[in-house]
């Protein structure tokens, strides 16, 4: 359960979830006698959401002294500690104050000098060439395709795999507000590795740090931290290019995007159908002299080009055609399109425009079928939903909207679906 609210908590971010798993775990350990270490953690977790989310300090102060008469040694990590919360758990600690026996000091002066042997052992084997003073050996990552997922591997020391409980990833991208992580998972002897979901590979930089801890949750060795995390270079580049290398441009200017796709130029074509409202003044092409009713009127089968430039990451200017194939008719026109959401695989798109050109509906004339002419000027609004195939294509599913303006007005509403090839 604790490994829970730490997941819903650190990965989704759902404060209350986790309370929840928190308190159910207490609510366990009380019915089963369970007390030390184990608890002190959950104590301390409620602690870190209740301040979070509510700004409580009596509360959090009081998480942490219960954290702390459960295990004295249990300290904050690294990671998640701020100022506010440095102070809040020394508060704790001085109204706390338990004694700590003559066994415990020899446990605890025992384990420093461990893990000095084996910061030691660490700096031993950079020497030798084959891993970094810090247990990890990685090659940081300086380039990674956008909406392509970014695998993030470290080879550790023998004396830190020993140790391992948990290996741990994380990263944001320079939009983003706080660091997300996600578990590295065993990938041969004393190597772990794991994939970033292409979801997050957006925007112009992501910046991310390694962190192994032991079972107690102490950090026992780590590449990069928050502070000065390795940064990678998100680009559109071709297939094939390296990730890795040995440089890392760092005090590059970031060129913006905020997180949107980098597209210069789309080409879309896509097929639909469509109907309309005609009024009493629509005349048959067949039939001049026959009387239409008006109403609901079908336009089936089309087929749509559309291409645009893209002028900023969210707007684009662009141009497009509408070419009726039963009874060849067509109408051209221009838009402007701005983004409304992009989650990164799937965007949505508003646009609105207008042109020239005529649409034509299907009518019923007794026990014939004709066509009438609708036009020849109109405006037009619609949306645009996209979901990514690859890098370079897309599906897409477009209603739109067009108010036919001329001697015989109408209302028009087409769906259409089709593919979408970004440059």
């Amino acid at each position: 359960m604790l490994d829970d609210a730490r997941r819903a908590y650190d990965d989704d971010l759902d404060v209350d979830k986790a309370e929840g798993l928190l308190r159910q775990a207490l609510d366990t350990a009380r019915s089963s006698g369970l007390r030390g270490r184990t608890v002190a953690q959950v104590h301390l977790q409620l602690g870190l959401i209740i301040y979070t989310r509510d700004k409580d300090r009596a509360r959090t102060v009081d998480a942490f002294k219960k954290a702390l008469r459960e295990d004295p040694s249990i300290r904050i990590d690294a990671n998640a500690e701020t100022p506010t919360l440095r102070s809040l758990f020394a508060e704790a600690e001085r109204e706390v104050e338990p004694p700590r026996s003559a066994d415990r000091d020899d446990r605890a002066r025992d384990d420093d000098m461990g893990r000095e042997d084996d910061r030691g052992r660490g700096r031993r084997r950079d020497d030798e060439g084959g891993a970094s003073d810090d247990g990890i050996t990685h090659r940081p990552i300086k380039r990674a395709n956008a909406g392509e997922s970014l695998k993030v591997e470290m080879r550790l020391t023998p004396d830190v795999a020993d140790r391992l409980y948990s290996a741990w990833v994380y990263f944001k991208t320079d939009s983003a507000g706080q660091y997300r992580r996600i578990a590295m998972k065993s990938a041969g002897e004393d190597t772990f590795a794991i994939g970033i979901s292409k979801n997050y590979i957006k925007g112009t930089r992501l910046s991310y740090y390694l962190v192994v801890l032991d079972r107690d949750e102490n950090i026992i060795a780590s590449k990069g931290d928050e502070r000065a995390p390795m940064r990678v270079q998100v680009e559109d580049y071709p297939s094939g290019d390296s990730l890795t290398g040995d440089e890392w441009g760092g005090d590059e200017e970031e060129s913006g995007g905020g997180g949107k796709r980098t597209q210069v130029f789309s080409l879309g074509l896509s097929l639909g159908t469509g109907a309309g409202i005609i009024t009493e003044n629509a005349t048959p092409q067949n039939q001049p002299t026959a009387k239409v009713k008006g109403g609901f009127a079908p336009a089936p089968f089309h087929g749509l080009i559309e291409a645009d430039v893209w002028v900023t990451p969210t707007v684009a200017l662009g141009g497009f055609a509408r070419v009726q194939i039963v009874e060849f008719t067509h109408a051209e026109g221009g838009r402007l399109k701005f983004v409304l959401m992009d989650s990164g695989h799937s965007r949505l798109a508003a646009r609105v425009g207008g042109g020239f050109g005529k649409v034509r509906h299907l009518v019923q004339l007794g026990s014939l079928l004709d066509t009438t002419l609708e036009g020849p000027y109109f405006w037009t609004v619609g949306a645009t939903y996209a979901y990514d195939l690859s890098r370079k294509f897309a599906f897409v599913a477009t209603p739109d909207f067009y108010h036919l303006i001329g001697e015989s007005p109408s209302f028009h509403f087409d769906l259409s679906v089709g593919v979408q090839l970004a440059f």
